[in-house]
């Protein structure tokens, strides 16, 4: 019984040897993308060359340890919740890009339709791409001073922080918050 459950215990520290070597993989990755400070860099390299010498020689010499362990996984917790918020800026530049995706092609329809049907002076969103209603609350379409298509976008649910009011083609990036 002892002997399985040493097993099992060597078992598990290969997992979290090869976690951690999996860890610092992806903190050289962030550090050849500009987003990682070289000191965490240099900490996960031998934290990789430790911890595949102690999965091939299947004896624990070096991190033996608990508190070893233990704080080379707070260290990498650390360094990951400082990339968070870096993270975190590119899914909401993501979400913004998307939003003004999608006005744009409604934009892009509406013009092509404006230029098809000039005496036209009723124009839907939905006539043009099919909005879910769980991610955008208001679409209007009308005719600027300068002829040009002007949509009133107004974002729900994961878009409830985006708007774009009065804005044309030319005012996509810069109008669609």
């Amino acid at each position: 019984m002892k002997k399985k459950n040493s097993k099992k215990i060597e078992k598990s520290k290969e997992w979290l040897y090869v976690v951690l070597m999996v860890l610092s993989i992806l903190n050289l990755i962030l550090f050849l993308a500009n987003q990682w400070p070289i000191y965490l860099v240099v900490s996960s390299i031998v934290i990789f060359i430790l911890c595949l010498f102690n999965i091939k020689s299947k004896s624990i010499l070096v991190y033996s340890s608990l508190v070893a362990e233990l704080f080379i996984i707070i260290m990498l917790i650390f360094g990951f919740s400082k990339a968070l918020p870096q993270v975190k800026n590119i899914f909401n530049m993501a979400q913004i890009n998307s939003f003004r995706a999608t006005a744009k092609n409604i934009l892009i329809e509406a013009e092509k339709d404006l230029i098809e049907n000039p005496n036209k002076e009723i124009f839907k969103c939905e006539d043009y791409i099919k909005l879910d209603d769980n991610l955008y609350s208001k679409c209007e379409l009308y005719v600027g001073l300068d002829g040009s298509m002007i949509i009133n976008l107004i974002g729900n649910g994961k878009y409830s922080d985006y708007k774009c009011l009065s804005t044309d083609l030319n005012s996509i990036s810069t109008r669609c918050e």
